[in-house]
């Protein structure tokens, strides 16, 4: 079985020591970030706090106040940067602080809808319902 880093216990080591000889594990694992992540390590010989702190960091365009994460989503979608964005939460809370703070000043600049035309999410999207067959079945049948 293939491990990778987040499998890893970094506990047992000195944080501000040299970073673990883990190599192994990065080059046997599945996921590029882990090879990416001993790579940069390599470069530039980081301790496991510099590349923790290094990747904890916030950094891009959609970190920020609302106003700065709306202007951002504003500037890719209106420069064809974008034509819709995909939103995750690094940590916990942050959806709720985007929805309650972000969402507001998009609605107001006419970028985020403030309602939906139709009931469902088929509807909306411009789709026919699908036939279930079954369905249709039990109607021909009775």
């Amino acid at each position: 079985m293939k491990q990778s880093l987040n499998d890893l216990d970094f506990r047992q080591y000195d944080l501000d020591g040299p970073f673990p000889d883990v190599e192994h594990i990065g080059n046997e694992s599945n996921q590029s970030a882990s090879q990416r992540i001993l790579k940069r390590v390599k470069d530039a010989n980081l301790t496991i706090r510099q590349i923790a702190l290094e990747l904890a960091t916030p950094r891009g365009d959609f970190v920020g106040t609302p106003e700065k994460v709306a202007d951002a989503l504003q500037n890719w979608f209106e420069t064809g940067g974008a034509d819709g964005f995909v939103v995750f939460e690094p940590l916990p809370g942050q959806l709720e602080l985007f929805v309650e703070y972000a969402i507001p000043i998009l609605q107001k600049r006419g970028l985020f809808r403030n309602e939906y035309e139709h009931e469902t999410f088929r509807e909306n999207l411009g789709l026919p319902f699908a036939v279930n067959r079954y369905a249709l079945r039990q109607t021909q049948v009775g």
